[in-house]
Parts: C-alpha cells; sequence; structure tokens
C-alpha cells in the first residue's frame, strides 16, 4: 500500500511536466521507492483514486452556460480568469497558477492511461480473465469521459463535414513523456472517444460495486451522449436505450424532502449511472441565482420547482437539486438523461409518439401524485421544442448546457447568449469561435500546440 501511495502522489507531479521538455526528468534514474504496479489489485487501487476517478471533473462549460445569473456586486467580487470566463473573452480565462479544468482533465487522462499501460505487463488468463477486463474496461471508459468533457470545452461544435478540418484536443494514450503534444483533428479526438467506450462497453460487467465504478451501463451512456454531441441521432437513441435495458429506474420525486437542503441523497441515489463531480467553484455553487422567469416555467404541480429550488431571503431563487447530494455540480450519468436522450433522437426520426411516451414516463415520475397530465405530440416541431425544453428544465446544472448550446446552434436554434452588468454588456452569438475555450496560455508556451480561433 505503501507503493500504491507514492505512486499515487507522484501522478499529479509527473502530469505537470506532460507539456514540457522533459528529457532531463526522463534520464534520471529510479530511486528504487517507487514500485510498479504489478497486480491487478494495484491497478484496481489506482483507478478507484477518487480524485481521478469521481472528482475534479470540469466545470468551465457550466460558468460559461445561461444557466444561471449574477447580480452585479457578486460579478465584480469575482477573481479577473473566472470574470474573463463568465463574459465569454477570448483569452486569459484560467488563472495561470493552480489547478484548472485542462490541469484535472489530463491529469485524469495520464492516470488511465498509465494503468493501460502497465496493464499491458500483466499477461491475460484464465483465472484472471474477469478481473482484467474489468480493469481495462474501466480505465478506457473514464478516459473516454474524459476527453469527452475536454472536447466539449476545447473543441467547436461537431460537425460531419468539417470535422476532419477541426482541431480537437491531444490525445495522450500514452504516458511517454517524450512523445510530443500535437492537437488531434475534431473528428479524430470523437472516433477515439468511441473506440475506447466501445471497448470498454465489451470488458465491463454489468454491475459493478456501485455507481462510483464504471459498468456496461456507464460506456452505454457515454456513447449515447458523444453521438447526441455528434448530432448522430439514430446511434445516440441507440445507445440510449441500450443503457436503459440495463438500468432504468427512476426516483419518484414525492418520495423526496423537497424542503431539505439537499434532497438528493449522497453520494449515490437510484438515478445514478456514474458519479463525477466537477471541481469545485464557489461562484456556481454558492453565489449564482436562477433566472426567476425560467423557474416561473416549472409548474406549481411540478416537483422539480420545490426539489431543486430554494427561496433566498432576498427573494432571489437558488439552485440545490445537486445529484452529487452535495453543493457541487453533479455532470455524470444518470437515467433521466438517457430517457431524454430517448426521447429526442425518436423525435428526430419521425416517431413522435414514441418519443413522447419516454418523455411521459419520465416527467410522470416528477410530479405531484394524480396531477401530471401526459403530453402529445401535435407536430414535429413542437414536439421537439417540447423535449428540449424539458431536457433544459430536468438537466439544469448538471454540466450538460454549453455543449447543447453549441449542437443546438449547429441545428439553426440561434440561441445568443447575453450578460449585462449595468453599462456593460456581454454577447455571445451563435457558433461564435468562443464557443472552444482559449486553451490556458501556459500550455501554449510550454507545447508550441495552437491556440483557438479567436
Amino acid at each position: 500500500m505503501k507503493n500504491l501511495n507514492c505512486i499515487q502522489k507522484i501522478f499529479p507531479v509527473l502530469m505537470g511536466l506532460v507539456f514540457m521538455g522533459c528529457d532531463s526528468f526522463l534520464e534520471e534514474k529510479s530511486d528504487g521507492t517507487l514500485v510498479v504496479p504489478g497486480t491487478l489489485a494495484d491497478l484496481q487501487a489506482l483507478l478507484d483514486n477518487p480524485t481521478y476517478r469521481n472528482n475534479s471533473y470540469c466545470a468551465s462549460g457550466e460558468v460559461s452556460a445561461d444557466d444561471y445569473v449574477l447580480t452585479r456586486e457578486v460579478y465584480h467580487s469575482l477573481a479577473e480568469d473566472l470574470r474573463r470566463m463568465h463574459t465569454w473573452q477570448p483569452d486569459y480565462i484560467f488563472a495561470p497558477t493552480g489547478n484548472n479544468d485542462w490541469l484535472v482533465t489530463y491529469q485524469g487522462i495520464y492516470h488511465c492511461s498509465s494503468v493501460l499501460q502497465f496493464l499491458e505487463g500483466i499477461p491475460r488468463t484464465p483465472a484472471n480473465q474477469q478481473t482484467w477486463d474489468n480493469v481495462k474496461g474501466q480505465a478506457l471508459a473514464l478516459r473516454a469521459f474524459r476527453y469527452l468533457e475536454g472536447v466539449s470545452l476545447w473543441g467547436v461544435a461537431y460537425d460531419e463535414g468539417s470535422a476532419n478540418a477541426e482541431l480537437g484536443i491531444p490525445l495522450r494514450t500514452n504516458p511517454d513523456f517524450n512523445e510530443p503534444t500535437v492537437r488531434a483533428t475534431l473528428s479524430e479526438t470523437y472516433q477515439r472517444i468511441l473506440v475506447d467506450a466501445k471497448l470498454a462497453a465489451s470488458l465491463l460487467p454489468i454491475t459493478n460495486i456501485n455507481a462510483a465504478r464504471p459498468t456496461k451501463a456507464m460506456a452505454y451512456g457515454l456513447l449515447a451522449r458523444t453521438y447526441l454531441y455528434m448530432r448522430d441521432y439514430p446511434m445516440a437513441g441507440l445507445y440510449a436505450d441500450s443503457c436503459l435495458q440495463l438500468q432504468h429506474r427512476l426516483i419518484n420525486y414525492s418520495e423526496l424532502d423537497a424542503t431539505a437542503a439537499l434532497p438528493f441523497p449522497w453520494p449515490l441515489n437510484d438515478e445514478i449511472i456514474f458519479l463525477a463531480i466537477a471541481a469545485p467553484n464557489t461562484m456556481i455553487r454558492t453565489q449564482a441565482r436562477v433566472a426567476g422567469e425560467w423557474y416561473e416555467r416549472y409548474a406549481d404541480n411540478d416537483l422539480r420547482k420545490q426539489v431543486f429550488f430554494a427561496q433566498e431571503p432576498d427573494g432571489t431563487i437558488s439552485f440545490k437539486g445537486n445529484y452529487s447530494g452535495l453543493q457541487t455540480i453533479f455532470n455524470g450519468l444518470a437515467v433521466d438523461e438517457m430517457y431524454l436522450i430517448k426521447a429526442e433522437c425518436l423525435i428526430r426520426q419521425g416517431m413522435l409518439d414514441e418519443g413522447m411516451d419516454v418523455l411521459n414516463a419520465l416527467l410522470i415520475t416528477r410530479w405531484k401524485p394524480g396531477e401530471y397530465k401526459p403530453i402529445t405530440a401535435e407536430n414535429p416541431q413542437g414536439a421537439l421544442e417540447t423535449v428540449l425544453t424539458e431536457r433544459r428544465k430536468e438537466l439544469i446544472r448538471r454540466g450538460l448546457r454549453w455543449q447543447d448550446i453549441k449542437r443546438l446552434n449547429q441545428e439553426g436554434a440561434e440561441i445568443v447568449l447575453e450578460r449585462v452588468y449595468g453599462d456593460e454588456i456581454f454577447r455571445l452569438p451563435p457558433n461564435d469561435p468562443r464557443y472552444a475555450l482559449a486553451i490556458p496560455e501556459d500550455v501554449i508556451a510550454l507545447s508550441g500546440i495552437p491556440q483557438n480561433r479567436r
């Protein structure tokens, strides 16, 4: 265990060198106290490190999106980098020191790639086959999840016609520091995610000890989310359905204590397919508020109005409905997201009644018993607008809105973001280059990779 603790502690230090020239570091011989993991139990212990498995996911998309508002006083109190990110500035949106989403994303990727490399040194035998496959599947699924988060922030919205020409993110599949850092194309990045997630799905068990570890349903859910971002709706719907075949239980919100400060249990509830919690962000957790006009879109008999929100003493509306059961952003995978992906994809393929049936099966669990009236589809456009509205209402503060805006604007939604603070007005028009966030400037300086268009 001592050796494993040493390895876990050194990973972040090593990660800081990923984008640097590391020849001098690599030339140093090991002091002999850091032992390479040599058993499947060692590798499982590395994967079970919650810092890399369940914590420290990305909050930048939530900061950049429109699921919250700030008072003018709070806005002016923000650190400069956070204020710049909040108002969609073209550069310097990450502090030059300390943790940021780029660092934690690539720490997680490096962690998984290292486990996969160590695994190559352990023979797969009939006696250990199930455990070996499980370890490999977990590492692949976790890495694919990190890649998808990364490309959602630093890549433009996916369009099949331009994906081969647009830049994605670096694909660090090998933890060897000697390999140069290069940005893959957007197409290559998404294909890497699909390859990793599909292989993971073939290796992972149907059940694991809990939703903190990846399962086959997690891999299917990740594929559904990925294909949705790619706007491949038949495949997204197929994998959402495959996920729901394995895990489909919904929480009846009438059984929750809507008056509680945190209505969802910690750390897991019945809908969580995979637990992922965003890196802490005080502004989102404690200072962000919900726009009053959006809050009013929840009907009085819709239990989400009480479960998700609380009225503050000053009359503003705060959000309390984190699926993590904590004051942190849950951006993992959950059953309700799969219902919404399936419903949207059915409707986009012309199966309106089937799509509305799936949506109604979700919504009836969110309303006061006996009060829900099933929604019917009048026409394709109306059905689509309904499911997208319910998607936003259900998945508020789940780290998904930023990428939803990007893909929907590719579909012609013409969503314009705006923030107003006194005389200062900030706007982000559809398909603006700033939807691909600026890569931290220190990463650009160290690695030489190209910055996103500004």
